[in-house]
């Protein structure tokens, strides 16, 4: 009864979101591509009878396919932030750590683990390639987490579900062009995916506390890379209270304990990182975030529709300010920004959306 319901309330949210996307973008053409894409998925996810092991094979291949195809042809060259920070690997896989003098790397230093990562892979295969090869283990990561996503899902609704699901994960437009974008999302999405993939498989025979320690240590990672691992850790808390509040064949102290161990694994994992960080001398901060503010600064900017804003950098970065005052001056535009009201946040919000 309860797999029931879990497909029957699968399907009504992404009938919703459908509705709601439609409501935003209007029917156009994306539209109605992705619509015909989602009655292909459904028809592949539920009249093909096709054996786990083979299925999730298909699904990565099938993704990679896809994705590798938007390597060759979408030439997305470094620009902004993501120039900054291939420009800092390229330095990094010279041995030279310089860029660690830039505002960006102060304000933004948890940044430095990405350039160690980007910097040894262009060492590995050279200059002239290593963008390429950058581009092709986003694809990697990507169809990967298309997997971990049937993996992590079957756990939970019917195998064709899960299926449909991750077909429409495979084709999805954005993730599918993203890859050739030189962002720490696809690597970093992939390990919180797979520490997901380790608490929640029942095909896994390892033990409980084994289990919360690997599950720990790789959402770690993934934060490391991107610090969004809170996210992941609060929702995990809500389940383990659920599961304290109602526990089925387990002890309450052994629910309490797992947890514990997941956040201490965690805190731990990422404690370390950032004294590597600071001892190798890639950066003397660590891995801390100096700038908390910016990012509410553009995204409250209804000028730019919540996009980046090159008036605000120059009036925050290129002023001669001095980071205490950078800080005041973008607290300054945050309460500015907040008192916009009601009219202008409501359509803040909806451009936001689309």
């Amino acid at each position: 009864m309860l797999g029931r319901a879990c497909n029957k309330a699968i399907l009504g949210v992404y009938i919703l979101a459908f509705a709601i996307i439609a409501a935003i973008t209007g029917i156009n053409v994306p539209f109605a591509v992705f619509f015909v894409y989602s009655l292909v998925c459904s028809l592949i996810a539920l009249k093909l009878d096709i054996k786990g092991r083979h299925f999730g094979l298909l699904l990565f291949v099938f993704a990679f396919f896809l994705r590798a195809v938007c390597v060759v042809l979408i030439k997305t060259p470094p620009d902004s932030d993501f120039k900054l920070m291939y420009d800092a690997a390229q330095s990094f896989a010279r041995g030279d750590y310089s860029f660690n003098q830039y505002d960006y790397f102060y304000d933004w230093a948890y940044q430095s683990v990405f350039v160690i990562y980007q910097g040894t892979v262009i060492k590995i295969f050279g200059a002239g390639y290593g963008i390429w090869a950058l581009k092709f283990l986003n694809a990697i990561y990507s169809s990967a987490s298309c997997l971990l996503i049937y993996l992590i899902a079957r756990n939970f609704v019917r195998d064709k579900t899960a299926r449909f699901c991750s077909l429409v994960c495979a084709g999805l437009v954005f993730p599918m062009t993203f890859v050739t974008v030189l962002t720490n999302q696809h690597l970093s999405g992939f390990l919180a995916l797979l520490g997901l993939f380790i608490i929640t498989d029942e095909n896994i025979k390892t033990g409980g506390i084994l289990r919360h320690v690997l599950a720990g240590f790789f959402i770690a990672l993934s934060n490391i890379i991107r610090p969004e691992g809170i996210l992941l850790l609060g929702a995990l808390l809500a389940v383990y209270l659920i599961r304290l509040l109602k526990p089925k064949n387990e002890k309450r102290g052994k629910i309490v304990m797992r947890y514990i161990i997941l956040l201490a694994v965690y805190l731990a994992t990422n404690f370390l990182a950032s004294q590597a960080v600071i001892y190798s001398g890639v950066n003397p901060e660590g891995l801390k975030n100096n700038n908390v503010l910016w990012k509410f600064v553009q995204g409250l900017n209804y000028e730019t529709k919540g996009t980046y804003s090159q008036d605000d950098y120059l009036l925050v970065y290129k002023s001669g300010y001095s980071r205490e005052e950078r800080k005041q001056i973008e607290l300054s535009l945050i309460k500015e920004r907040l008192a916009m009201g009601p009219d202008k946040w409501i359509k803040l919000i909806l451009y936001k959306q689309y």
